[in-house]
């Protein structure tokens, strides 16, 4: 979890600042809420997707949800 934090903190205000970019100034605060949920969806249902995946089978045969979700990210901050 501490990785992927690492990961996502670079791009992060970059994210935000390109959203708002755009966007009137009184709605700064609920567009970022906005964009901090989505973002703490993830962290919660893909870990528990991971453990439903393992569910009578190994940990490293569901890691590529992961990896998935890695590359996704990748497209994005490439982007």
């Amino acid at each position: 979890m501490i990785l992927a934090g690492i990961a996502f903190a670079p791009i992060f205000p970059t994210i935000v600042g390109v959203t708002l970019q755009n966007l009137n100034r009184v709605l700064y605060g609920s567009i970022f809420g906005i964009i901090f949920a989505i973002g703490l969806l993830g962290g919660t249902f893909i870990p528990k997707l991971i453990g439903n995946l393992s569910v009578g089978s190994t940990v490293q045969q569901s890691l590529p949800v992961a990896a998935i979700i890695a590359v996704i990210l990748l497209i994005i901050s490439l982007l």
